[in-house]
């Protein structure tokens, strides 16, 4: 399938004398049709890294005033309370200002913290970054997701890379996935991995396994599924 796929996305078709002398690639190596398909914060933006723990880590010292006023984390105690600036202790005034200093919350006229359309958008977007390690670029990850929606999200990706702080892919897996993939069918990147490919591959003698076909049935899936969704989303957008 790896290698019908990299013929497809490389030559548009799939030639059959081209097949037999493909090597089979690896999941990183594919690519998509879609431009910017998969969207990851910019590493190399060290602050980017010490916002989203500030917003998002249960760990952050922002997301506890006091027993009446406390959440999750900070992302949650400010969406589901109305808190002034000054309400924050001193030792926490400095993460505070950091991220009014870049863009991140607003402070109103009487010093009650609060969030514009605009960065309530991006703090979604840093959210999913930070719970799934990736964001889709045609796909807005809510209940409901309108083309208006979309185009929206879109939007606010483009600027946020335009200003560094999010990088895009035009993998055919995201890294997530990648990372799943290689678990189960090679050793290549986890010690602990499944290694199926490596398992039955050579015409290895090999006990039957009813958790290896499970997982060799969850890949084929996985690879129908993916193709699926790029196909339709190029056709889409072609």
């Amino acid at each position: 399938i790896r290698n019908q796929w990299k013929l497809l996305s490389e030559e548009y078709e799939i030639e059959k004398e081209l097949f037999g002398l493909e090597s089979t690639p690896t999941h990183s190596s594919l690519k998509s049709f879609l431009e910017k398909k998969y969207i990851y914060i910019n590493e190399k933006d060290e602050k980017i890294q010490i916002i989203m723990n500030l917003l998002f880590s249960n760990q952050s010292h922002l997301n506890y005033i006091t027993e009446e006023l406390k959440g999750e984390n900070f992302e949650q105690l400010i969406i589901n309370n109305k808190i002034n600036k000054d309400s924050f202790h001193d030792f926490q005034q400095m993460n505070i200002n950091f991220l009014i200093e870049n863009g991140i919350i607003s402070v109103n006229n009487y010093g009650v913290i609060f969030t514009t359309k605009k960065q309530l958008d991006r703090i979604h977007i840093f959210s999913n970054i930070y719970y799934y390690g990736v964001i889709h670029y045609y796909h807005v990850n809510r209940k409901i997701s309108t083309n208006k929606a979309v185009k929206c999200w879109q939007r606010e990706i483009d600027e946020m890379i335009v200003e560094g702080l999010l990088i895009c892919e035009n993998t055919f897996f995201a890294k997530p996935e990648e990372d799943f993939l290689s678990y189960i069918l090679n050793n290549s990147k986890f010690d602990n991995a499944l290694g199926l490919r490596n398992k039955y591959s050579h015409g290895s003698v090999v006990e039957e396994n009813q958790d290896d076909y499970l997982y060799i049935l969850i890949i084929l899936v996985v690879y129908t599924i993916k193709i699926n969704e790029e196909l339709t989303i190029y056709n889409n957008y072609k």
